[in-house]
């Protein structure tokens, strides 16, 4: 059974952007939404689990950012002494 949804025209040409050859726009559609939903991810980790992969997140992202803390401490630097030389 098909059914006929109706959406703006800038929607259908953001979906007929990514429509390939041969393709129609329901299978179009079903390919950019279809697969596995976030949702379906619930409950698959422990409690301990989540735990630890909240802190290597987090261990994580402390690191990036001390890494982008010394690359704007070096741009700075760098900057610096391009000023004294001129």
């Amino acid at each position: 059974m098909s059914k006929t949804i109706r959406v703006p025209n800038r929607v259908y040409e953001r979906i007929k952007a990514h429509q390939q050859e041969h393709e129609s726009v329901g299978e179009t559609l079903d390919r950019l939404v279809g697969g596995r939903s976030l949702r379906e991810l619930s409950g698959i980790l422990t409690e301990a689990e989540g735990e630890t992969m909240r802190e290597a997140i987090a261990a994580a992202e402390q690191r990036g950012n001390r890494d982008l803390d010394d690359l704007v401490e070096r741009i700075e630097q760098a900057r610096e002494s391009a000023t004294e030389t001129e």
